[in-house]
């Protein structure tokens, strides 16, 4: 039994590597967060190379608007150059006008040291990689605890790794992946707690390193853990564990006041800052009659996030279902309840105060489906065996991978490698409408040999008139429409539709075509 046990970790360990190497293989473009990745953890010059956000750089050469620039600008924003390397002051100071701790970026940071001057997508995967494995780890600690099986801890194990959830932020270049990992570390040390009903040294440590690390990945940790901090002391206290709850809360303020120490504009960033601000809007408007409205959206997201579902009925099946595997009979234990409540108050405090970004707003639910998934593979553990669970998991991962392997994320602005073609060596002309635009192209800017940047149409035709751009090179027009970030040919420009409300998705259409072909500008 114990050989076959090993069989069953090795053939699952393969299959998780062999489908996240498949989905690295195939992701062939970025998102404009990953650009930002990539800039935040590099450039010496600013955030975002712009003075009408990033304040550092208002009277920085390097700022983006109304002067000729050189590509290269842009290369150096995506990549550690060799005097930069295994430098992190410079994290810091770009974070100070972002919204985001400083540990992913750190990381990121040191991979791509170890390859100066290169951009492509490999290093960022690396780093998911290795917090894939870190991740599966704790995940699977967490579920012996919970569980008490190590065999349906694996089985849960092998099928949260193809849940849809894990399967876009493993090959997101972004901080979540690291966030869901941490906050995993956190469930399976509360259960650890609960169960035990000691608290001894090495877990305190254990505690608090996790916990400081989640928060100084996303402050959404804060949230995460709040509320798992308050549920697990909930049930200490229930059981008359007082100083057990005490010493618990003191350590996870303690991981809270750390977080601050380390990084000094937490607080500022949090309370201040443009998403901090966003929130304090969003608060301010809250309303019981929205709470319908917010607890449609939650229940739409876990589906999304657990099965791929986008479909009506399909949805509120797969609900009805959770529903009765989680209170048939109330067989579930009160272990199960709990995280189940936990991730779904979590959950809906994450749709009261997350910006919604359509498609992927799955990413801002990292610290709420652990929870729920967690609980209804105790509820299933109640009412089936080992067996169908198993085949139930198979069965989900073929699908889920399926889905995952036709999914547009792994193809966003793929085609910007056409217009890097288009205009490698060339003097470019930028017309942008809204701020990300311009990060969303950077990979192809940067093998532009001169950019100037303009936003309005009047610009356009006063630097056409004056023949200020010269013939054979490259004017490049966004559209904001809810395009599908596909490159668009010349000829297409006069079948587009311009200037379309924006769907806030960063989805942008653009028109190239040759600077001589100034028809569309002249009165």
């Amino acid at each position: 039994m114990h050989k076959n046990l090993k069989s069953y970790i090795i053939l699952i360990i393969v299959s998780i590597i062999l489908t996240f190497m498949s989905l690295c293989i195939l992701k062939n473009g970025f998102y404009v967060d990953e650009i930002y990745s990539y800039g935040l953890a590099h450039s010496s010059t600013g955030a975002f190379l712009d003075g009408y956000r990033d304040i550092s750089v208002q009277q920085n050469p390097y700022a983006l608007h109304d002067h000729w620039l050189k590509g290269k600008i842009f290369h150096d924003y995506l990549t550690v150059q060799p005097y930069e390397r295994f430098q992190y002051s410079h994290i810091i100071k770009n974070l100070k006008n972002d919204v985001h701790p400083p540990l992913y970026f750190i990381l990121l940071h040191t991979i791509d040291s170890f390859i100066p001057d290169t951009f492509n997508k490999y290093p960022g995967l690396l780093l998911n990689g290795l917090i894939l494995i870190l991740l599966i780890i704790l995940f699977n600690k967490a579920s012996i605890e919970l569980l008490k099986d190590k065999k349906w801890a694996l089985a849960a194990t092998f099928l949260f790794a193809f849940l849809p959830i894990t399967l876009e932020t493993e090959v997101y270049i972004r901080m979540y992946l690291l966030e869901m990992a941490f906050f995993i570390g956190l469930i399976w040390q509360a259960l650890k707690i609960i169960n035990d009903k000691k608290f001894v040294f090495h877990q305190i440590i254990t505690t608090y390193i996790l916990a400081t690390c989640c928060f100084l990945t996303h402050f959404y940790g804060l949230i995460y853990a709040f509320f798992l901090t308050l549920g697990t002391i909930i049930l200490l206290l229930l059981e008359k564990h007082y100083r057990l709850s005490l010493l618990y809360g003191i350590i996870m303020l303690s991981s809270v006041l750390t977080t601050a120490i380390i990084f000094p504009p937490f607080l500022n960033i949090i309370l201040f800052s443009e998403r901090g601000l966003e929130i304090s809007q969003i608060t301010s408007k809250w309303h019981l009659w929205l709470i319908p409205h917010f607890f449609e959206f939650l229940l739409n997201q876990l589906s999304v996030s657990l099965f791929f579902a986008h479909h009506f009925l399909i949805v509120w099946s797969l609900i009805v279902l959770c529903v009765l595997l989680l209170f048939y009979k109330n067989k579930l234990p009160k272990i199960g309840y709990t995280l189940f409540i936990i991730g779904l108050i979590t959950g809906f405090f994450i749709v009261m105060l997350a910006p919604n970004m359509g498609r992927f707003n799955s990413r801002y639910y990292v610290g709420v489906i652990p929870l729920i998934y967690l609980s209804l593979v105790l509820a299933f553990k109640q009412h089936f065996t080992l067996k169908i669970f198993c085949y139930t998991a198979l069965i989900l991962s073929v699908i889920n991978f399926s889905i995952m392997l036709h999914n547009p994320f792994l193809d966003r602005n793929s085609d910007l490698s056409q217009i890097q073609k288009t205009i490698e060596n060339k003097k470019v002309l930028l017309q942008r409408h809204i701020f990300p635009s311009i990060f969303v192209l950077a990979p192809a800017l940067q093998k532009a040999s001169d950019i100037y940047i303009i936003y309005k149409d009047e610009d356009i035709k006063k630097h056409t008139k004056n023949n200020d751009f010269p013939v054979g090179s490259i004017f490049i027009q966004e559209l904001t429409s809810t395009g599908t970030g596909k490159f668009q040919s010349k000829t297409s420009y006069a079948t587009s539709e311009y200037g379309l409300k924006y769907n806030n998705m960063y989805e942008i259409d653009y028109i190239v075509y040759d600077a001589y072909e100034k028809t569309a500008y002249t009165d």
